[in-house]
């Protein structure tokens, strides 16, 4: 059958022919590489590059000594297809171990004049071929004017091992422009070792907003509980949503032993805003034993603060927790926060699998010396929760004489989530001399 094939190359012409050399391409046959080093010559591009194709499959040093023979002009119609055949066949030396032959070829093809793709090809085949002997290499493409050359060596960023690579790409950055630096920090936050964090804490300052999203985004892998502040700091003096968004984004996702307990601690010393930050993440972290110190926060000077922990409270806190709770939405005197405290303690109570449980905290804050504030938030509660206990209480309180207690206990039974209270909605309606 190789004879066969061998044969019909001079019988046969075009497309024929074409189809005969892509088969002895496939089939791998030594002794068609003298037969295809003439035809990779051939006035036809197509043949030429058919043929060129053919030897880089068949492989080995004497085919890529052909090709080497077959080199047609760089500005030729077979240039691309023909550079394509040598960088394969040079891929085909080093993965059968013929690593020098192979770094000779892809040197010979990294010249300026060449096609990027090309360059690049090479560029890469030869560092692969030479491993961390050529960090310089990698290093000089980073620090480079050479856009595509840059790019290639970011990807070699990611998988060079060794203390030694990170140090050299760590003392290459302040030298990049802010183009590099951005890629540069996305293959280090890839390569996840710590000794990139001091770089890419100080680079969340640059001046340059991309620098510093791609910087704050890779504090994502790069960072741990000592980045925290960083984190909660920026995203509190964000310039823009974006910036914002990537900084919390890596606020919540930050690894490490004690992350949580280090942002927990920012609760009691960090400015306002920053603090606020930091009780949305514990929310967003799942991060339950900072429970305590979020109920400490819920009691904060800023309201802002108030807020985003009764939020994270409502996902984190449970029953043991809601005693507190209730107590803090009583004294909440702001309304923005005392919505976000009754959804809280709403959340935690509807989360308690017993329902004869669910009110009882509610219920046990409730008392003679309740002021009106308290007890309209209380009804507020009682009613989305919706515990039987919570039932009679309401209805007794429909009958009070005090305008604001009975209209709190009214809109809690028109929000009762059973069918429980359609019979008291109806008199209501019925008979209520107040229109509203």
């Amino acid at each position: 059958a190789d004879k066969a094939l061998m044969d019909a190359l001079a019988a046969t012409t075009g497309k024929t022919r074409i189809g005969v050399i892509n088969s002895l391409g496939v089939r791998r046959i030594p002794a068609a590489v003298p037969k295809l080093a003439l035809l990779a010559k051939d006035a036809d591009s197509a043949v030429a590059g058919a043929a060129a194709a053919a030897l880089a499959k068949t492989g080995g040093p004497e085919a890529a000594r052909a090709l080497a023979k077959a080199r047609p002009e760089a500005n030729s119609p077979a240039f691309a297809a023909w550079a394509d055949a040598y960088l394969r066949a040079a891929d085909q030396l080093r993965a059968d171990g013929k690593l020098d032959w192979a770094a000779k070829i892809y040197q010979g093809m990294r010249a300026e004049s060449l096609p990027d793709p090309v360059r690049v090809a090479a560029f890469i085949g030869y560092v692969n071929t030479q491993g961390e002997q050529a960090l310089s290499e990698v290093v000089a493409a980073l620090a480079g004017s050479d856009a595509a050359l840059t790019d290639a060596a970011t990807g070699f960023v990611r998988t060079m091992p060794g203390k030694k690579a990170t140090d050299a790409f760590l003392e290459v950055f302040p030298k990049l422009v802010p183009e590099g630096q951005v890629l540069l920090l996305s293959a280090l936050a890839d390569r996840g070792d710590p000794a990139a964090r001091p770089a890419a804490a100080e680079a969340a300052k640059s001046e340059n907003a991309d620098v510093r999203l791609a910087a704050l985004s890779a504090l994502d892998r790069l960072g741990d509980a000592s980045t925290a502040p960083l984190l909660a700091a920026a995203a509190a003096a964000a310039r823009d949503k974006a910036e914002r968004d990537v900084a919390r984004t890596s606020l919540d996702r930050l690894r490490g032993p004690d992350v949580d307990g280090a942002m927990a601690a920012l609760l009691q010393s960090a400015e306002p805003a920053q603090k606020a930050e930091v009780a949305r993440s514990l929310g967003a972290r799942n991060a339950a034993a900072a429970v305590p110190a979020l109920l400490h926060a819920a009691a904060d000077a800023n309201e802002d603060v108030r807020k985003e922990a009764f939020k994270s409270l409502g996902a984190l806190a449970t029953e043991k927790d809601l005693h507190t709770l209730v107590a803090l939405l009583i004294k909440e005197q702001a309304e923005g926060a005392r919505r976000e405290a009754e959804r809280a303690v709403v959340q935690v109570a509807k989360a308690i699998p017993e329902e004869s449980r669910r009110d009882r905290a509610i219920l046990d804050a409730l008392s003679p010396a309740s002021s009106e504030a308290a007890r309209t938030a209380i009804y507020a509660v009682l009613g989305q929760v919706g515990a039987p206990g919570g039932l009679e209480v309401l209805r007794n309180a429909v009958k009070e004489s005090d305008g604001a207690i009975q209209d709190a206990a009214i809109r809690a039974l028109a929000g009762w989530p059973t069918p429980e209270a359609v019979d008291d909605l109806l008199v209501l309606a019925q008979a209520a001399r107040n229109e509203t």
